[in-house]
C-alpha cells in the first residue's frame, strides 16, 4: 500500500466545508493528517503528488449501479440481446470490470451492484480487496430474485413460494453476498 502526500489542492471535505489550499496525508488506506497548507516537508517513503489547481475530495458513492456485462447495447430492443446475456461469462466478467474501472476513474470509490449473473459482482469484489486487479468497493446482491416468468427473469433466479425464497437467500448468503435483491413485479 502506498504512503501519499496530496499537496496545495483545493479541499471539499464532504460535510459542506472545505479549505481553498490544503494537504492531505493519506497512509494506505486512512487520511492521517490534514493541513492548512500547500508545503509539505515530506516524509520517506511517501509518494507527493503536487496538487496545485486540482481539487481533492472524499470518493463518491453510488448505489444503484448495473456493473454485470458492462453498458447496454444501445439501439437493441431485445432484452437479452442488448445486455449480452448469452455472451461466455468469462466476457461478462472482463465486461464487468471494465465497467467498476471505469466508475472508479470517474471518482466513484463504492457502487452497490444490482445484480449479477453466477455472482461475478461477488467474485469481482473479492478480487478487488486481494489485490488481483484494480476498482472501487462494490457492495454486491448476486442474481436478483424474481417470481417465475418475474421482472428481468432471464437475469434472475426464479423462485416461487415461501420455501424456495429461504433457500435461494441462504445460497446467496454462502456465496458472500452483501444484500438481496428482490425484483419487483412490473
Amino acid at each position: 500500500m502506498t504512503n501519499l502526500v496530496l499537496s496545495g489542492g483545493r479541499l471539499i471535505d464532504g460535510l459542506g466545508g472545505g479549505k481553498d489550499i490544503a494537504t492531505v496525508v493519506v497512509e494506505g488506506q486512512t487520511i492521517t493528517e490534514v493541513a492548512d497548507s500547500a508545503q509539505y516537508a515530506g516524509r520517506p517513503g511517501y509518494q507527493v503528488i503536487d496538487c496545485r489547481g486540482k481539487t481533492i475530495m472524499p470518493g463518491l458513492f453510488d448505489v444503484h449501479v448495473h456493473l454485470g456485462g458492462g453498458d447496454v447495447v444501445a439501439g437493441i430492443d431485445d432484452y437479452r440481446t442488448s445486455r449480452r446475456m448469452d455472451e461466455p461469462i468469462a466476457m461478462h466478467a472482463y465486461r464487468t470490470l471494465e465497467a467498476a474501472q471505469r466508475a472508479l476513474k470517474s471518482g466513484f470509490t463504492t457502487l452497490r451492484d444490482m445484480s449479477s449473473r453466477e455472482f461475478v459482482d461477488v467474485h469481482l469484489r473479492n478480487a478487488i480487496a486481494e489485490g488481483v486487479v484494480v476498482g472501487p468497493r462494490i457492495l454486491c446482491s448476486g442474481p436478483g430474485i424474481t417470481m417465475t416468468g418475474g421482472h428481468v427473469w432471464a437475469k434472475c433466479v426464479q423462485v416461487d413460494g415461501p420455501d424456495e425464497v429461504r433457500k435461494e437467500i441462504r445460497r446467496q448468503i454462502r456465496e458472500g453476498v452483501d444484500w438481496i435483491k428482490v425484483m419487483g413485479v412490473t
